[in-house]
């Protein structure tokens, strides 16, 4: 009898806990390998009465989305996945559970997975979501320990940076960095103490990870936080030292070239399984900003196409009004979450010649494939495969 109250009050215990993931570098930290393969998604968190009711709903996707990179690591090994937020509707004990019980077969943690596959490390990115109920990121450290530094008082850093090192020896840095600038209080001043020194020796190219999209089509202009963060790496980073921009904001997939092929890549790469935003394109061929980058758009028209053969496709005014044809020639394009759900992921590549990327997207059939491909040299910078 009393082993047996004993092995409930010990379960009961552990069903209070928050499970943990392995972390894949530490703060300041080094990571040297031939090549790295990071797996890149956001907006994960499972749909919210609440939070949706606005919001052009696709539906959920992040079981498939998941599965998809799961595949892909079986295929050809990832290094690590980085989350870039919005991985819970809230940072409650309930929802922290799900979470790992849904990445448990791909992330390495404390939730035991449902077969013995090759597991992963996470680097975590906090979203407008996953410190909601907890200013102080308490239950977000716990979950990821060791993220960021320990800065005093009992708060918790939600920034980070280290160096990747590919085979030729040159590192390129990471920066992971958090835009909500009223919940980090007085934390503000010392995550922007901290990034003017983080960014100014990038060796071969910086990389920012950041929830907030600083450039992105959506309701609404990007906040001065994260246009604050931005300048202060645009003041500190050697001149065209940033390489990319990685972020999730809007629940959907988008790509930009600003500065063009020798600028930054800004990534949006929030199509991670949550309900999902419509992409709002603009007048086909006006100009209007920001603009998406042509290989993007056409990897979108593409995969709006596709739907028509299926058995039963959406609406033709779905159709028209995604690519701009017939009664919406001259209006803005908008492609619908709902009848073309924003699923996928991109798989970032940091090799001894530069970069590739991969945008992966579910399609009409209902299977993942690549839709995009870009690549970085230093001699060419971006290009559109």
């Amino acid at each position: 009898m009393l082993l047996f109250f004993i092995l409930i009050t010990s379960s009961f215990a552990s069903s209070k806990e928050l499970p943990s993931q392995r972390l894949a570098i530490d703060d300041g930290g080094i990571l040297a390998v031939d090549s790295v393969d990071l797996a890149i998604v956001g907006n994960t968190r499972a749909a919210n009465a609440m939070l949706d009711k606005k919001r052009a709903i696709g539906g959920t996707g992040a079981k498939d989305v998941l599965g998809d990179i799961t595949a892909q690591n079986m295929v050809s090994s990832l290094d690590f996945l980085v989350h870039l937020g919005d991985m819970v509707p809230s940072s409650s004990l309930a929802n922290w559970k799900e979470f790992g019980s849904v990445f448990s077969g791909l992330v390495d943690g404390t939730t035991a997975p449902p077969s013995a596959l090759r597991r992963i490390p996470m680097l975590p990115v906090v979203g407008d979501r996953d410190c909601v109920k907890s200013p102080h990121c308490k239950e977000f450290s716990k979950v990821f320990p060791g993220f960021g530094q320990e800065i005093g008082y009992g708060r918790v850093a939600t920034w980070q940076g280290f160096d990747l090192s590919a085979a030729n020896g040159k590192k390129w840095r990471v920066v992971v960095i958090d835009s909500n600038k009223e919940a980090l209080g007085s934390r503000w001043r010392e995550q922007s103490t901290w990034l003017q020194k983080a960014v100014r020796e990038p060796g071969q190219g910086l990389l920012v990870f950041v929830h907030e999209s600083p450039i992105a089509r959506r309701k609404g202009q990007a906040t001065e936080a994260i246009q604050e963060l931005m300048d202060l790496i645009g003041t500190n980073a050697p001149l065209l030292s940033l390489k990319g921009v990685f972020s999730a904001g809007v629940a959907n997939n988008q790509l930009y070239l600003p500065e063009g092929a020798l600028g930054p890549i800004h990534v949006v790469a929030g199509g991670g399984g949550a309900p999902g935003h419509d992409l709002h394109l603009g007048v086909k061929g006006d100009g209007s900003e920001p603009a998406l980058d042509l290989g993007f758009s056409r990897a979108i028209e593409q995969l709006v196409s596709g739907y028509e053969s299926l058995e039963k496709p959406p609406s033709e005014k779905s159709f028209h009004q995604a690519l701009g044809t017939e009664t919406f020639d001259g209006f803005p394009r908008v492609v619908s979450a709902g009848d073309f759900p924003p699923h996928g992921w991109w798989k970032l590549t940091i090799h001894d010649e530069g970069l590739r990327l991969i945008w992966r997207a579910k399609g009409a059939s209902g299977s993942f494939a690549d839709q995009g491909v870009w690549t970085w040299s230093r001699e060419a910078g971006w290009k559109a495969k």
